[in-house]
């Protein structure tokens, strides 16, 4: 492994499946225009790479063209998700089209699928009932980057991290990513 404990013993890192990686963004939540109800397309902020608390610690996941693997967006793998769930047909609510980093997140565009959920969701989302974004990720690349001394609670940053899936989720562990929408936020 090509892990940096910072003077810590060797261990391997932790392992992880495609799991929700989340933000609510301040000042860029409202974009006006995102949402086209007729293309069934939107913006989204897919991860500002906060602090998620993790069972291992902290995850981190960093921002930058070299930590981001967008190879299966480039080949069209990257499916919009209802809540991770991978396992059902019924549950792909759509596909990510393109990802680019803006200031310091990752944002995309999403096309809807034409299916009854995807229908119900576009819904949710135009209303601004539905706006939580969770990425599922596989990290390749780990690094210990902080260690809190009182608690022994790590900061673990992804360094290099492949983008498997986006989700539309209830309540995201991150609160810098949502669907940028219409619909004006009124605690903004």
């Amino acid at each position: 492994a090509d892990d940096t404990m910072l003077g810590r013993e060797q261990r391997p890192a932790p392992t992880q499946t495609a799991s929700a990686r989340v933000a609510l963004v301040e000042s860029i939540r409202l974009k006006p225009g995102s949402f086209d109800r007729q293309a069934r397309t939107f913006e989204a902020v897919f991860t500002k790479g906060a602090h998620v608390h993790r069972w291992f610690g902290n995850e981190i996941l960093e921002i930058s063209p070299d930590a981001i693997d967008l190879t299966r967006l480039e080949t069209g793998q990257v499916r919009f998700l209802d809540h991770h769930r991978s396992d059902d047909r019924r549950a792909v609510l759509g596909i990510v089209e393109r990802a680019w980093i803006e200031g310091d997140g990752l944002v995309g565009a999403i096309r809807l699928a034409e299916t009854p959920e995807a229908q119900e969701a576009a819904g949710q989302i135009e209303r601004g009932e539905l706006t939580g974004i969770s990425v599922g990720n596989r990290v390749d690349k780990w690094q210990i980057t902080a260690v809190d001394e009182a608690t022994g609670r790590e900061d673990w940053t992804a360094r290099r991290w492949v983008l498997l899936e986006v989700s539309l989720v209830s309540v995201q562990a991150d609160a810098s990513a949502f669907v940028r929408s219409a619909v004006p936020a009124t605690d903004v």
